[in-house]
Formats: C-alpha cells, sequence, structure tokens
C-alpha cells in the first residue's frame, strides 16, 4: 500500500508514462496490484478512479490497458476469479490475464456465458474479438506483423479462448 497523495504520484512516477502516452509509445500498459490509498481503496487493475479517469481521461491513453495476472494473491486475494475478471472489466481493462490457472479460465467464460455477459466465444467471435484487440495497437505494427498476431492468437489461443 502506498500512502502518497496523486500530486507527488503524477509529478513523480507518472512523469514517464504521460511522456510516453503524449508521444504515442506506448501501446500497451499493465497496471499493478498496488492500491494508492490515497486515491482509492483497491488496487490500481481494479480502479476506475486509476484506469478510467486519470489514465484515459486526464493523462489521455487511448490503447490497450492488460490487467496483471488475476490468478495472484496480490489481485483482491480470495475473491473468486470470476469477481476479479469482472471487476478488472468494469475497471477499464481491455484485457484480462489469468496465467496461471487454465481452470480458472474455464470457470470465467462460463460464468459470462451462463450470466449473458458474452458471446458464445464460436470461431467467428474469437477471431474478431483478437482482430478488435490487436487494432488498438495497429498503429505500433505493420499490416504484416498485424496479421502474423492474428494468425499466432488463432492457431495458438482460440481452442481456450
Amino acid at each position: 500500500i502506498d500512502h502518497r497523495n496523486l500530486s507527488d504520484i503524477m509529478s513523480d512516477d507518472l512523469l514517464t508514462f504521460s511522456y510516453l502516452i503524449q508521444s504515442n509509445l506506448l501501446a500497451g500498459i499493465m497496471p499493478a496490484h498496488i492500491t494508492f490509498s490515497k486515491i482509492d481503496s483497491v488496487p490500481v487493475g481494479f480502479s476506475q478512479i486509476w484506469l478510467k479517469n486519470i489514465l484515459r481521461e486526464e493523462i489521455n491513453y487511448k490503447n490497450l490497458i492488460f490487467s496483471d495476472d488475476l490468478s495472484m494473491k496480490g489481485a483482491m486475494g480470495d475473491e473468486s476469479i470470476e469477481i476479479k475478471v469482472e471487476l478488472a472489466l468494469k475497471a477499464g481493462c481491455d484485457v484480462v490475464l489469468i496465467c496461471n490457472s487454465p481452470s480458472d479460465t474455464d470457470k470465467v467464460l462460463t460464468h459470462f456465458k451462463k450470466n449473458g455477459l458474452a458471446s458464445d466465444f464460436d470461431s467467428t467471435s474469437r477471431t474478431e474479438f483478437l482482430k478488435t484487440v490487436l487494432s488498438k495497437s495497429k498503429n505500433s505494427i505493420d499490416d504484416a506483423q498485424y496479421e502474423k498476431s492474428v494468425d499466432f492468437f488463432k492457431k495458438n489461443y482460440s481452442p481456450r479462448f
């Protein structure tokens, strides 16, 4: 837990990020599982104040926000993976990561389908989702690399996605 106020953080820690964002040199960003107690009571990756208000509005960040690994204990402790994913998405993450628990990925997909929070995740919707995610960062890669990335994700991640 960090107890500094926002002006101290903006004038120190966020200077580098602000420069990279304003220079359009940052295609993706991952908030850490750290809580800044004077700004919000939840870790940055679950905070609408941080992701929507500060990062998107104040600093004007337009590219991808990836969650940190939601299977880590630092990510809201004992909260269920389904709740962690919902909170991260609601806070403003574009992509959520579940790195160390494949069964949790299945739990999340089942939860989202059961509760009408997602499409069927058929082959077409997975491909379209991946194209959408990659297109948010397309300005930082050329067309050949973009197509290669789409093909890679389709081949390697579509079955689980």
